[in-house]
């Protein structure tokens, strides 16, 4: 038996045998989640973590099922968003949790106002309407909720008695909007992001390194490819401690900071440096007749181009449908 980890903090066990491919394992899973919409949007991925920072590597359907190193596990999730899923339940709980995981790992960059929206909404999935009587001052702080609802880049601006009341206010002030359930929630969820991130919504993301020779240090960095393009973030330094009269509260939070994005008609090509794990694509420029020549080092560059590829098809392909 073998452990898969879904984004919504979820375990199931599965049967494998040394003989069991990558594939045989997810359609086992879809089956036992009832998953039979948009299934190739999906995958098994090895997480481990490197270096303080985590590590999903895409596991093809043809391998054999890997044995998992001390650390790791294995993960379920999207490989990629396309397709709009909002009539189906499964998808729709799946995209839910792994853009609302995406969120609390500070893959998007949200000001403060957007984010209690979305943790309100959270709130309202999984506990219902606001309950005066149970939804009060300590219960989450007592239960530790808030760290899952607010990110970390947020979450040391302020004590947890402050991010309590500010949620609960939020939750208490949607709580008037109609919800019928948790589905509709769900939806809602993903639909105010949408709104709130319209040119990165839907991205998956990889931790990379610029490797370019224009610069003198490497910039630990995120790569994040949706329909849209290709988009290059610079992560923020590690926080600084803090003196004893440090006011928090005036902290501007550590997020990504885009650095560029180029749609697909802008980029000319990409390809794998195997030597070196770097992902190089080039854009279009009108100072370099050969074009602009962009590389970032990963673990898991050879993952980046059949992801950008999968979306350039997809686009094609609704292109000539119309």
């Amino acid at each position: 038996m073998i452990e898969v980890n879904f984004c919504d903090r979820s375990i199931k066990k599965f049967v494998s045998t040394p003989e069991t491919t990558v594939g045989e394992l997810v359609q086992k899973i879809q089956q036992k989640m009832y998953l039979d919409k948009d299934i190739e949007s999906f995958g098994l991925f090895e997480a481990k973590i490197v270096d303080g920072v985590k590590i999903e590597k895409y596991l093809k359907a043809d391998d054999l099922v890997p044995k998992i190193e001390s650390g790791g596990r294995f993960e379920f999730k999207k490989r990629f968003f396309y397709n709009d899923n909002k009539d189906d339940a499964v998808c729709t709980h799946l995209e839910f949790s792994q853009l609302r995981e995406d969120v609390n790992r500070d893959r998007y960059t949200l000001n403060e106002r957007e984010l209690l929206e979305l943790a309100a909404i959270d709130l309202r999935v999984t506990f219902g309407e606001p309950d005066a009587s149970k939804h009060k001052a300590g219960f989450l702080v007592n239960a530790k909720h808030i760290e899952r609802l607010i990110p970390r880049s947020f979450f040391d601006k302020k004590k947890p008695e402050a991010w309590e009341k500010l949620l609960l206010d939020e939750y208490q002030r949607i709580a008037f909007d109609p919800i019928e359930s948790d589905f509709q929630g769900k939806l809602r969820y993903i639909s105010r992001l949408k709104e709130m991130q319209q040119e990165f919504f839907g991205s998956v993301f990889f931790e990379a390194t610029q490797s370019s020779t224009s610069i003198s240090e490497r910039v630990p960095s995120v790569i994040a490819v949706n329909r849209n393009g290709i988009h290059a973030f610079k992560k923020p330094p590690p926080p600084e401690k803090k003196g004893f009269f440090s006011k928090k509260s005036d902290d501007l939070p550590s997020q990504l900071a885009l650095v560029k994005s180029s749609s697909f008609k802008e980029i000319q090509g990409w390809a794998i440096l195997p030597q070196t794990n770097t992902f190089v694509y080039t854009i279009t420029s009108s100072s370099a007749s050969e074009g602009l020549r962009v590389e970032y080092e990963s673990p898991v560059a050879a993952d980046i181009p059949d992801v950008c590829q999968t979306f350039v098809q997809k686009i094609i392909a609704e292109t000539e449908s119309e």
